[in-house]
C-alpha cells in the first residue's frame, strides 16, 4: 500500500470530513490507516485540529496516535491563514523536508497514510514551494474533493489540469454536495466534469448532518480507492 494525498478544489470543501470517513472505512475493510495533516492553521489546541475530527469520525481515541503526533501534524499555527503566512506570523519557516520525513515515518507504521492538504493544490507552503510540489516529490496519488455547487465545473477542471501538468496519478474525484443547491446543477456538474475530463468519479456525498448516511456513501468509495491502489 501507499499514501494518498486528499486535496480539494478550495478551502472548506469537506476534505476533513471525507478524509476521516475514508480512513474509518478503510480500517473497517482491514487496512491499518493513519491520517496526516502536513500543516494545520487556525488552532489553539488539539481539539481544534483536523486530526481530532478524523479521530472522531474514525471512532478512535487519541491514545492510538499520541506517540506519532509530531509526524502526524509536523506544523501547527494559530493564525487561520495560508500556511506560508501563518508561519510568517509566528516567525517560523516551513521546511518541506521535515514534512517529507514525517510522511515517510508514518508509512513505516501504517499500510495507508491519508495526507490531507490545506485548501487547494496550489496553496503555498513557503514562498517557493506549493502543496502540489511536495505531493509530486513524494509521488502521491491524489483524491480530489470537489465542492459540488454552482462553479464546480471550472474549479474541478482547473484542478485536474494542475494534477496532469505535474504528471501525478489522479485516483478520482469525490463530489461533496453543498447545501441548498439546485439538483439539476449538482447532477450536471458531475456529468460534465466526467465527460470533459474522462477522469474517474468515485462518487457523490449528499449534504447531510447524519454521519451514518455520510458513511454509507463514503464506504464504497474507500473500497474503490483501495482496489485501484492494490491493482497498480
Amino acid at each position: 500500500m501507499s499514501g494518498i494525498f486528499i486535496t480539494g478544489t478550495d478551502t472548506g470543501v469537506g476534505k476533513t470530513l471525507i478524509t476521516g470517513l475514508l480512513a474509518r472505512a478503510m480500517a473497517e475493510l482491514g487496512k491499518s490507516v493513519i491520517t496526516q495533516k502536513w500543516v494545520q492553521t487556525g488552532v489553539r489546541n488539539f481539539a481544534d485540529t483536523d486530526i481530532a475530527t478524523h479521530l472522531s469520525l474514525m471512532k478512535q481515541n487519541i491514545s492510538r496516535i499520541e506517540p506519532f503526533m509530531s509526524d502526524i501534524i509536523p506544523y501547527c499555527f494559530k493564525f487561520p491563514a495560508s500556511p506560508h503566512l501563518a508561519a510568517k506570523r509566528e516567525k517560523q519557516r516551513i521546511n518541506p523536508r521535515k514534512i517529507e520525513r514525517a510522511y515517510l515515518a508514518l508509512c513505516k507504521i501504517s499500510e495507508v497514510v491519508l495526507a490531507e492538504g490545506a485548501g487547494g493544490l496550489m496553496v503555498p507552503l513557503t514562498s517557493k514551494i506549493l502543496f502540489i510540489d511536495l505531493a509530486h516529490k513524494l509521488q502521491l496519488p491524489i483524491v480530489l474533493v470537489v465542492h459540488n455547487k454552482l462553479g464546480a465545473i471550472n474549479h474541478a477542471l482547473v484542478s485536474i489540469e494542475t494534477v496532469r501538468r505535474r504528471n501525478l496519478k489522479l485516483i478520482g474525484l469525490i463530489f461533496n454536495n453543498a447545501e441548498n443547491q439546485n439538483v439539476e446543477i449538482l447532477n450536471d456538474n458531475v456529468r460534465t466534469v466526467a465527460s470533459l475530463s474522462r477522469e474517474n468519479i468515485l462518487g457523490i456525498v449528499p449534504y447531510s448532518q447524519n454521519q451514518n448516511r455520510l458513511y454509507r456513501a463514503i464506504k464504497p468509495m474507500a473500497e474503490n480507492i483501495l482496489n485501484r491502489i492494490d491493482h497498480e
